[in-house]
């Protein structure tokens, strides 16, 4: 397959959106970058807190352990396949809130393999003209194994698949997913808009963080893309079934971001718009987890 052009551009309006930090703990394979986890990284998000409150918000900050990435034509980080993935989980601490989510094209029939027991499925959603699936769970981490290995699948392989793990310290460890709520665009359409936060989704405890993704069913190749997130969101990982920050992807890329949400209450709408160059087609779908702190 021809591979397709993607270039990244971040829209930069104001001050409330900027890339995180480069992650100390990523995999070289995977290409792993994001925030490092220090209460620093938190304070250009949206919204403020006081007291006690505000240091939960700075403390609980996302940071990217690894991506991982598959392409059949392309090549793939250690241990990823067109049936399974694997990613490896260094720099992940005991009672951290794990983050498990990836954007897989073909042959996915609702099975994601999780990665443990002690992980929960949040969204395993196959959709689109030729079955391309985001899946998302969490866990509470205890003794990990330094990698985390599944299926895509039980009974296809898949053509390519992009994946970013998280951790986050100072989650609730008895009931960490405050809320969590997938939108999906009904039609594949050019330069989609990924929807990842909606006007009715909200929190119900205060200084949650909000974990949000996107990507899309691209039925087309050979253009440009260019991801453009909203202000409050803060940029945590983009990369491609070619690999992070690769600037060729051939059918699947995807992004995440973050932002806290230091009171209860409305989320804001956010999104991810994948302005096309060319005549690219695609169905989008955002995600959005918003993670509780401990009491």
């Amino acid at each position: 397959m021809t591979a397709r052009s993607l270039l990244v551009l971040l829209a930069l309006p104001a001050c409330l959106l900027k890339p995180s930090p480069p992650s100390e703990t990523g995999n070289s394979d995977a290409g792993s970058t994001g925030g490092d986890g220090h209460a620093s990284d938190g304070g250009s998000g949206s919204g403020s807190g006081s007291g006690s409150g505000s240091s939960t918000v700075m403390k609980m900050v996302p940071r990217v352990i690894a991506n991982a990435y598959y392409s059949e034509d392309f090549g793939h980080s250690s241990g990823m396949s067109g049936s399974g993935y694997a990613i490896p989980t260094t720099g992940i601490l005991a009672g951290d809130l794990v983050l498990l989510i990836a954007n897989v094209d073909n042959g996915i029939d609702d099975d994601f393999e999780l990665p443990g027991s002690n992980f929960t499925k949040l969204f395993d959603y196959k959709y689109g003209a030729d079955g391309q699936t985001y899946f998302a769970a969490y866990g509470i981490a205890n003794v990990e194994p330094t990698v985390y290995k599944g299926a895509y699948t039980q009974t296809g392989g898949s053509q390519n698949a992009a994946m970013t793990l998280i951790a986050i310290a100072g989650a609730d460890t008895s009931n960490p997913i405050d809320y969590s709520k997938d939108h999906l665009g009904s039609d594949a359409v050019q330069s989609p808009n990924a929807e990842v936060t909606g006007e009715t989704d909200a929190t119900t405890t205060n200084n949650c963080v909000a974990v949000v993704a996107a990507g899309a069913d691209w039925e087309n190749q050979n253009g440009t893309v260019i991801e453009e997130l909203s202000t409050e969101l803060m940029l945590l990982a983009q990369l491609t079934d070619e690999g992070n920050l690769k600037t060729q992807m051939e059918w699947t890329s995807q992004t995440v971001g973050w932002f806290p949400q230091p009171t209860a209450g409305l989320l804001g709408s956010n999104s991810v718009s994948l302005v096309t160059g060319a005549a690219e087609m695609g169905q989008p779908w955002g995600i959005v987890i918003a993670v509780a702190p401990a009491p």
